[in-house]
Order: structure tokens, then sequence, then C-alpha cells
């Protein structure tokens, strides 16, 4: 059985649009720490994206079909660069989605996410070693705690 992720009912709508369009993505940020550490309080919803053509046209399409989330910027082009982004949706939703930097490989860590859902949709999960993966080069401190508590069950 897949473990539910607790998120803020709003980001329902944002998961299912990114669902229905086929947009690669998984889990990460404060949210996926909590997935594996449920002692740790989370926020908002962390969203990383495949950095392919397909997903970018996938998450266009998706967060047009939401209110208040404005794309006139976002292009595939824009979301296939190779350098890390983000697109805050905290308009309407309270997430984000973030691209990968180019040295990151997508379809290694979608390997080893989990398998879980928000309220019925499957989505994956980060691995533990995929959050430290991320981490690594963070200077913010709360990323420091996570790292502590990430590695405290890393084995």
């Amino acid at each position: 059985m897949q473990s539910e992720i607790l998120t803020s009912s709003a980001n329902f709508e944002l998961v299912e649009a990114l669902t229905k369009y086929s947009a690669r993505f998984f889990i990460v940020g404060g949210t996926a720490v909590r997935y594996h550490l449920p002692e740790r309080d989370s926020g908002d919803l962390d969203i990383l994206i495949e950095p392919s053509a397909k997903t970018a046209s996938a998450v266009i399409s998706a967060l047009s079909s939401c209110p208040l989330i404005s794309t006139a910027d976002l292009t595939v082009e824009k979301l296939i660069q190779p350098q890390k982004i983000q697109i805050p949706a905290k308009i309407h939703f309270y997430a984000d989605i973030l691209k990968p930097a180019y040295d990151f490989d997508f379809d290694l860590h979608w390997a080893q996410a989990h398998d879980a859902r928000i309220g019925q949709i499957p989505v994956k999960v980060a691995s533990v070693k995929t959050l430290l993966a991320l981490l690594v080069d963070s200077n913010e401190p709360k990323h420091a705690s996570d790292i502590s508590l990430l590695v405290s069950i890393s084995g």
C-alpha cells in the first residue's frame, strides 16, 4: 500500500493537473523529508519536474488549467535550460515547482523514488539518498537540520 503524503488541500488540484497532463515529477523538500521522518514539520509542497520537453509542455498545460497562475513567461525552452529554476505557484497553491540543474540524473533518482499518494493521486517521493544529494550544497539553516535528520536514517 502506498503511503499518503500530507499537504495543503489546495495542492491536490495542482498534483491532479500535473498527473492529468502526464508531467513526470516527484516530491522533494520538507514534505519529502516528512515522508521519511514523520516528526519533521513540513510547509509547502516542492515538486521537482523532469527536465524534458515533454514534461515542460505538460507543466505549462497543467498550470494553464489552474486559476490565478500566469504562464505567459513560461516556455518549453525556458523549462529545459540547464540551470535550476523555480516556478512559484503560491498565488493559488502552497507549492513550488522546481527543475534540477543539468548534472542531476533525473532517471536515476526517479528509479530510487518511493511510491506514495496525495489524496488518491499516485505520486513519487524522493528517496533519502536523493534528498541528501539535493541538499548537499545548501547553506540554509533549515537544510542543515534536514541533512542531519536524513543522515541519521540513511544507514
